[in-house]
């Protein structure tokens, strides 16, 4: 795990520093500010001003003051996009909360250490001197998750719960737990209509809606992590740089069917669409999307690079053992009592590997190119790795909305068991997301034929006895 370090120092020095921490030396401080950054970055470094943590060499040359206003200013648009627990929130990080001053937030952390923690967000109107209009500026941007109103743990303001529980009604819902697709169910009923019905703006409901869905969630999750960012996005970059100032004669760039915006079930999805980090979703396929379109924006400069966008791919030789090798293996040796129903396309490495070399010798620049096999399910890869061994397994298949909800539990308990990891809420995601894909492209361009799946999973299966499973 990498924590930046940045401002560390000024924090030890500072009176907060100090304050905080009276009994120990500036060594000591800036220790626990660095650790305290991997525990929740924000509420760390809203200790320390903005200036401070690498704007740049160039930060004293500007008007100070318009320099302070500016930059504040994004501190506060940030706390305010991903919200404040106020059971746990520091007065420095409550101060910058839309609303609330110094003076205020101390009150909070005064009346919360006197009382007990909140139980509800109206219960904010008892803190010394904040008052209404305090209230009505920053009530939304405070969550209170021990609340027995889901809606005091969302982004949704007060104001706007006569409308959330209006649009649970219509969608046949309660308000109790989370509500998996109730973006969808609204999309398909119609926005303006599901708006004017509960009485507010399309923008108001959408974002009411998305509150709904997950309760209590953390915008900061949607986003891709740094070294992921590092490694598809910059990496890309440095790498294309590299291809400029050496006179690349051929770049193929691997990219992923999930940077490709996906297409209405029933549709096929093509290489005919605007890659966008806001059209998909995950931080993987938002860096892939980015990262790719790097990629045609070097062709439009004259580097001969063309992309290519395999879908899930499985075979033999998997050595590092990823999540379908692995749950391949456990249900070979009869440790697989639960699996989850839904599919997706799948495609050999081996077809993959000869469609970067085809493409290479033959793809368009500025091109990309869908390297896709079969789609399947879930079900069916294991049964079929099962007849190729010549094994009956039983296994439960879980519906996607109950593994859904699952999901995340699961995935802190692998990852803090250090087991391998199957499923995880994007891959659940995945298995119910539009799996059709189209490689009609690379097949004309440069006879890209992909092989049968049965033929896939027997060598799979063949391999992983040879190899211990």
């Amino acid at each position: 795990m990498i924590v930046n370090e940045a401002g560390a120092s000024v924090y030890s020095a500072s009176p907060l520093g100090a304050e905080e921490f009276p009994d120990y030396d500036v060594n000591l401080r800036s220790a626990i500010s660095i650790a305290r950054r991997l525990q929740d970055p924000l509420a760390e470094l809203v200790k320390i001003e903005p200036q401070a943590i690498g704007v740049g060499q160039y930060q004293h040359d500007m008007p100070q003051k318009r320099l302070t206003e500016a930059l504040e200013g994004v501190v506060e648009d940030c706390v305010n996009a991903v919200g404040v627990d106020v059971n746990t929130a520091s007065a420095s990080l409550l101060r910058q909360v839309s609303g609330l001053n110094a003076t205020t937030a101390r009150n909070i952390v005064a009346y919360r250490e006197e009382h007990g923690p909140f139980t509800g967000r109206r219960q904010l109107m008892n803190v010394p001197k904040l008052g209404p209009k305090a209230f009505q500026q920053c009530a939304g941007f405070l969550r209170v998750p021990e609340s027995s109103e889901l809606l005091d743990n969302t982004g949704v303001h007060p104001e706007s719960y006569e409308a959330a529980g209006k649009l649970l009604n219509l969608m046949g819902l309660r308000k109790t737990g989370g509500h998996t697709g109730l973006v969808k169910r609204v999309e398909n009923m119609g926005w303006e209509r599901a708006a004017k019905i509960c009485g507010v703006g399309v923008p108001t409901l959408r974002d009411i809606a998305a509150e709904l869905e997950k309760p209590g969630r953390d915008p900061r999750d949607e986003l891709p992590a740094p070294i992921l960012r590092r490694v598809n996005v910059d990496g890309t970059a440095r790498v294309l740089a590299h291809c400029a100032a050496h006179r690349v004669k051929k770049l193929v760039y691997v990219s992923s069917v999930h940077a490709l915006p996906e297409k209405p079930k029933g549709e096929t999805i093509t290489e005919d669409c605007r890659l966008s980090p806001e059209l998909v979703e995950g931080g993987y396929a938002k860096t892939k999307a980015e990262a790719a379109n790097l990629v045609f924006e070097a062709a439009r400069q004259g580097l001969d690079a063309s992309v290519v966008f395999p879908s899930g791919i499985i075979g033999p030789g998997d050595l590092q053992s990823g999540s379908f090798t692995t749950m391949a293996k456990d249900y070979l040796r009869g440790r697989l009592p639960l699996a989850v129903r839904g599919g997706y396309d799948f495609v050999d490495v081996r077809d993959v590997a000869d469609g970067i070399l085809a493409c290479a010798a033959g793809g368009a620049p500025g091109e990309g190119y869908i390297l896709s096999g079969h789609y399947t399910t879930i079900r069916g890869l294991l049964e079929t790795v099962g007849q190729a061994a010549g094994l009956r397994r039983r296994s439960l298949y879980l519906p996607l909305w109950l593994a859904g909800l699952a999901a995340p539990f699961y995935e802190k308990k692998t990852l803090r068991e250090k087991k391998p990891l199957f499923f995880t809420p994007y891959s659940i995601s995945v298995l119910g997301s539009n799996g059709q894909f189209s490689c009609r492209k690379a097949a004309e361009r440069f006879g890209y034929r992909p092989r049968p799946l049965e033929e896939t999973l027997r060598d799979m299966t063949e391999w992983l006895l040879q190899n211990g499973a």
